[in-house]
């Protein structure tokens, strides 16, 4: 569509803008890893509302599954940067492509 502003940029100039703030990041999250490398860049929480309204629209049992493996994405992308904590991904080196 080519506007707006992509996630990861606006996740950085919020956090340049007014530090220390909530960030909501949403709006094209697509996975755990999406909501990952959103807190991972500063953001407080993550939003995927479209993937989770495609699979209520199947069954309640879609939208559970879908919840268990966005938890277990983001477990596994912590894992692999060596975060414990949600907080600790914010402490890692991103290096933005």
């Amino acid at each position: 569509v080519g506007w707006g502003i992509p996630t990861a940029d606006s996740i950085l100039n919020a956090k340049r803008a007014v530090p220390g703030t909530l960030i909501f990041a949403s709006g094209g999250i697509k996975d755990g890893l999406d909501i990952a490398k959103c807190i991972a860049l500063g953001a407080t929480l993550g939003g995927m509302a479209g993937q989770f309204l495609k699979a209520a629209a199947v069954s309640t049992e879609k939208a559970i599954e879908l919840m268990k493996l966005t938890k277990r994405q983001i477990e596994v992308t912590m894992f692999s940067s060596g975060a414990g904590r949600l907080e600790e991904l914010r402490e890692r080196k991103m290096v933005k492509r």
